[in-house]
């Protein structure tokens, strides 16, 4: 029996079963692996696209101005006029809330 297996395996020098499977399941995880990767990169672009450049200069462009508030807001704060005080407060609390 055992010269039977010998035989054969040395007869006839085809795919191995064992060794077909494991190709098989290599293959089948890189294919997922890669599959896998490209739905994180598509996701990647998608998230990092949307408005793009304009958007974000746009967004600059309001902060910037903003800033250069602050040293107004500052001093509207410390003023003694109730009116002021509480305007450059009411600023203050927006620009928190952003």
């Amino acid at each position: 029996n055992i010269e039977r297996a010998a035989r054969k395996q040395t007869y006839k020098k085809g795919v191995d079963q064992d060794d077909a499977r494991r190709r098989r399941e290599e293959t089948t995880i890189q294919i997922r692996k890669n599959k896998k990767e490209e739905r994180l990169q598509k996701r990647r672009t998608a998230t990092a696209m949307p408005g793009g450049a304009q958007a974000s200069q746009q967004m600059d462009a309001a902060v910037v101005q903003k800033l250069e508030q602050l040293p107004h807001l500052v001093s509207g704060v410390h003023s003694a006029d109730p009116s002021v005080h509480l305007e450059a407060t009411t600023q203050f609390r927006k620009l928190l809330s952003i």
